[in-house]
């Protein structure tokens, strides 16, 4: 299981261009699931343990191990937007609901005016220009074709802790809300073959995994992550996850099934989408 903590701060652009004013950056840090060695590591004398207290079966302790095991993974964002900054940081949730008309009143006016939800770097994997040494899987078809990555919160390496992000070719679907039977075509290949490209290179089989679409997104297209069952469960949860399966079989009931369905959903209490909706009510 891994842990993460995040941290904002200032950054001046070290790159030798000409500004080099401070801009907000935000640096992601994820303590990397144990592996083997790591487990056995626990038991050599080149490891520390402290004894913090004992109470009948039960011993507490503190375990340093040696510098080799100690690894974390960074990701580092610069220069970090408000969205960014917003994203990590701790703040009060609140659950909403969101019929129809809000998004296409509210939510959809918000996401459209806003550079805060910029897509350039989806745009940049999708044209080849960045990310394509990570790339598990790629399915060039324009309409119902995708390309399968690593996501960051995975270490790229403990099968346990699997997960992976499928971006759609098809550009203009920015979320669950633009879904119909048009799109179907594409969500099954999306599950099919990415599921297959899984299984041949990692041995998982699709039941091994949780696929699902956020709603709201993190970003506005379209994508669907495929995480292991074993991996602590951040996103996959009620008020934000909707399995893919249910999208599928809800479209196949009824072709705007998405823009008829109340959608409830976990917003952030400082997010601007929901003063807007606050005084949209008022």
């Amino acid at each position: 299981m891994e842990k993460s903590t995040h941290a904002e701060g200032d950054s001046q652009n070290g790159s030798g261009n000409e500004d080099k004013g401070l801009k907000s950056a935000v640096i992601i840090l994820h303590k990397m699931a144990f592996d083997n060695e790591a487990i056995s590591a626990l038991f050599k004398k080149d490891c520390s343990i402290d004894v913090v207290d004992q109470n009948h079966i039960y011993t507490n302790f503190r375990i340093t191990l040696p510098q080799l095991h100690n690894a974390i993974k960074g990701t580092f964002i610069y220069p970090a937007t408000q969205a960014h900054i917003d994203k990590y940081r701790e703040q009060t949730q609140i659950l909403i609901s969101e019929t129809y008309d809000d998004y296409r009143n509210i939510t959809l006016l918000h996401i459209t005016s806003s550079p805060r939800f910029s897509t350039e770097w989806v745009e940049n994997i999708l044209d080849h220009k960045a990310e394509q040494e990570s790339l598990i899987y790629e399915d060039p078809d324009s309409l119902n074709g995708f390309m399968l990555l690593p996501d960051l919160k995975w270490d790229r390496k403990t099968v346990d802790t699997f997960y992976a992000t499928a971006i759609c070719r098809r550009r203009g679907i920015k979320s669950l809300r633009d879904l119909s039977s048009s799109h179907l075509p594409m969500l099954k290949n999306i599950r099919q073959r990415a599921c297959d490209a899984i299984r041949e290179k990692f041995d998982l089989n699709a039941n091994e995994l949780r696929i699902f679409v956020h709603y709201q997104p993190t970003y506005y297209h379209f994508h669907v992550h495929f995480v292991h069952m074993n991996a602590e469960p951040v996103g996959a949860v009620a008020g934000q996850a909707h399995l893919l399966d249910d999208v599928i079989e809800n479209i196949e009931m009824c072709d705007d099934y998405y823009q008829r369905k109340t959608l409830h959903f976990v917003i952030k209490v400082n997010d601007p989408l929901l003063s807007k909706i606050i005084k949209s009510d008022v």
